[in-house]
């Protein structure tokens, strides 16, 4: 219970941090497309999360951590090819890089446990 309210924690610091770094930008023409990509990504993982939390089964949560995972790969990866690399950027894609690897730790617990039931 604990990983799942840590994974809650920094996915909400992660929310808060794009929406931080892309508010003063928004009416600059110039990777309009990459903040619109990290604003959209970081919106489904939040929702992900949540729908895994809430989830009726095993296979379901699993289903919607796999989700948040490729969510999390993607702001990542836009963060990455940001040309404006500041030390936001910097710690948003270290605090990303920590939830896929909770995301994989999680994945990989539920995945043990479904092959122990078969």
């Amino acid at each position: 219970m604990e990983e799942i309210t840590d994974l809650q924690k920094n996915c909400e610091r992660l929310s808060d941090g794009i929406c931080g770094y892309c508010k003063p930008l928004m009416l600059e023409k110039e990777g309009r497309k990459e903040r619109t990509r990290l604003l959209s990504c970081e919106g489904d993982l939040l929702m992900c999360v949540q729908y895994a939390l809430e989830a009726d089964t095993l296979q379901s949560c699993t289903d919607k951590l796999r989700l948040a995972l490729e969510e999390a790969e993607i702001i990542r990866f836009t963060l990455g090819q940001t040309k404006h690399k500041n030390s936001d950027v910097l710690n948003l894609m270290e605090l990303c890089s920590r939830i896929e690897k909770q995301l994989g730790n999680m994945i990989a617990e539920a995945e043990r446990k479904t092959e122990v039931k078969k």
